[in-house]
């Protein structure tokens, strides 16, 4: 649905045989939207590209193909923006996610995961919940336990868990939703 218009806004001047043939449009407005989603700065969503394998995955690249480089991003949204475009896609592409909320995509939303959240902790990233767990300092059984989402700080649900004057002790784990 985006092909015909992004052809369109970034159709360049034939120059002939020769040179690197282009990156496809629709994988340049697939690494704009991971750029726009993160909140990633161009050199950012290009070193992101190249680590991680889930972003290759998006991109529909492998390992051994051409990565965009953050001046290919910048120079793909600089043409969108001079055309007047990149609102109104981003607009479509949220109309389409919007679309998962419709009645007739109940059975699509049953295989997604709508109430796990995100986090970051000790600089990584994590999507999925956190296993709270009250256990016993000196002999280790389980007293009582509790699961949020991830985005929850550890210390909202420690305070509930822990009682005052008692030898326990709190392990929070995140457990990560595979993607």
């Amino acid at each position: 649905m985006f092909r015909n218009k992004l052809t369109k806004a970034c159709q360049k001047e034939d120059t002939g045989k020769g040179g690197r043939p282009p990156i496809d449009v629709i994988v340049e407005f697939k690494a704009s939207t991971i750029k726009r989603i993160y909140n990633l700065s161009y050199e950012q969503t290009e070193y992101q590209i190249n680590d991680r394998l889930s972003f290759m995955r998006i991109l529909g690249i492998s390992l051994s193909d051409r990565v965009l480089d953050a001046n290919t991003i910048w120079d793909f949204e600089n043409t969108l923006a001079q055309a007047g475009l990149m609102e109104e896609l981003f607009c479509m592409f949220d109309a389409m996610l919007e679309e998962w909320e419709k009645p007739e995509n109940a059975h699509k939303l049953a295989q997604k995961d709508t109430d796990a959240r995100w986090t970051k902790k000790n600089n990584e990233v994590h999507f999925g919940y956190k296993d709270h767990v009250k256990c016993d300092a000196d002999s280790k059984p389980i007293t009582n336990y509790g699961v949020t989402d991830a985005a929850l700080h550890d210390s909202q649900r420690c305070t509930e868990l822990l009682e005052e004057q008692t030898k326990r002790c709190m392990l929070t784990v995140l457990i990560q939703v595979p993607k």
